[in-house]
């Protein structure tokens, strides 16, 4: 460290390529500027403000100096000059976690009400019902049938047959049309009888109970479809205001100064 003439006795000044060692032009350090009894910058150095440099002795000159001031935090990279970042942020659903939202079993509990439906009818596919096979009951009761009457009639063949013996003649009915063992003289003819066989008088008959017929299918009839109710959305309740948020660390103000000759 000799030939940098070190070490330095009380009151030496560092020569301009002593100070280059620790401190090259373009250097950029915090500087604690109201801080009590920090002295003014030394020759060389200038506040970082954004401001035009003026200054002949600087390889700055006319150049407008970096504004790092402003709450800026300095940051390391492969090239100087970029920025970026920001003092607070807005958060969107994209970037927010899966979650899910919770509520306490509850019911609603509404005023008393009606609904009221309009004239409608329900359209459905032909088809059928089966009704098994089943009986009828009723009180006792009575038949009442009116005076009538039974007619017949029937045809009789016979012969008159006159005996040889001379007794006289008779009437022989011929039920199987034989009359060859008879003697004498046969005159066979037929006779038509009819007559009523009866009456009855009106009476009453006491009914009971019985089936009234075999099952059926009934085809006509129709069934309908319709809608049950339409299902309903509601929010399960809002919080949050969406406002912008800091997401600055904690921090301690410093005046940003840069080396400029």
């Amino acid at each position: 460290m000799a030939e940098w003439g070190f070490p330095k006795g009380s009151g030496d000044a560092l020569t301009a390529d002593e100070v280059n060692v620790f401190m090259p032009i373009g250097s950029i350090i915090a500087w604690a500027k109201t801080y009590t009894n920090t002295p003014a910058l030394p020759e060389g150095w200038v506040e970082c403000d954004g401001s035009v440099l003026s200054d002949a002795d600087s390889v700055y000159n006319g150049q407008t100096l970096l504004d790092l001031n402003g709450g800026e935090f300095l940051r390391g990279a492969a090239t100087s000059g970029g920025t970026g970042g920001g003092a607070s942020v807005t958060l969107t659903s994209t970037e927010l976690p899966a979650h899910t939202h919770t509520g306490p079993n509850h019911t609603h509990t509404g005023p008393s009400h009606t609904h009221n439906l309009s004239s409608h009818t329900h359209t459905g596919p032909s088809h059928s019902h089966t009704v098994n096979s089943h009986t009828h009951s009723g009180p006792s009761h009575s038949h009442t049938v009116c005076y009538h009457s039974h007619s017949t009639s029937r045809v009789v063949n016979y012969a008159t047959v006159t005996d040889g013996a001379g007794f006289g003649s008779y009437c022989l009915i011929l039920d199987c049309g034989l009359c060859s063992t008879n003697t004498g003289s046969a005159n066979p003819g037929t006779s038509s009888e009819s007559g009523t066989t009866g009456s009855c008088a009106p009476g009453t008959n006491n009914g009971g109970t019985g089936a009234t017929g075999a099952p059926s299918n009934n085809t006509s009839g129709s069934e309908g479809t319709g809608a049950t109710g339409s299902g309903g959305t509601g929010a399960s309740g809002s919080a949050g205001s969406g406002s912008a948020f800091s997401i600055l660390p904690i921090y301690y103000n410093v005046v940003y100064i840069m080396r400029v000759k």
